[in-house]
């Protein structure tokens, strides 16, 4: 017996009550998320990590366990939620110009992959890609 795809995970909360269940791709698992903040600004938070508040919530960065990253994904006129990716491939912003890096650890104040100098309890294994430039990273979570 297989795995049935439509028994994925539930996760996030959005407005105190539980999402729809996650959409699972074949590298990820994605899940809807708030933010803690509500991102009135209208920040761009694409591929940056971020941790859960205790309401469920989202922020960047954070002290706590990484819950994942951040996607280009959000809901029209709704800059208040964000699909996350919470398991799999994900791409997420690093350092400048770009490393050749092979694991990485979350910053959790800018919620960026940096380069450490001992490998971190969150850190994540990063994909090498010949002929990368600029600041984006693949990493496994």
């Amino acid at each position: 017996m297989g795995w049935d795809a439509s028994a994925a995970l539930v996760m996030g909360y959005q407005d105190s009550k539980p999402p729809e269940k996650a959409s699972i791709s074949n590298d990820a698992v994605h899940g809807w998320y708030e933010w803690e903040d509500g991102n009135e600004n209208m920040e761009d938070r694409a591929f940056l990590f971020v941790t859960l508040t205790e309401q469920g919530k989202i922020r960047v960065g954070g002290k706590g366990p990484v819950l994942g990253i951040t996607t280009d994904e959000t809901i029209p006129f709704q800059p208040d939620t964000q699909k996350v990716v919470v398991r799999g491939h994900a791409m997420v912003k690093g350092p400048s110009p770009y490393l050749p890096l092979t694991t990485g650890s979350p910053d959790k104040n800018t919620g960026k992959l940096v380069k450490r100098r001992f490998q971190k309890k969150n850190s994540v294994i990063v994909i090498p890609r010949a002929g990368s430039s600029g600041t984006e990273y693949e990493v496994i979570l």
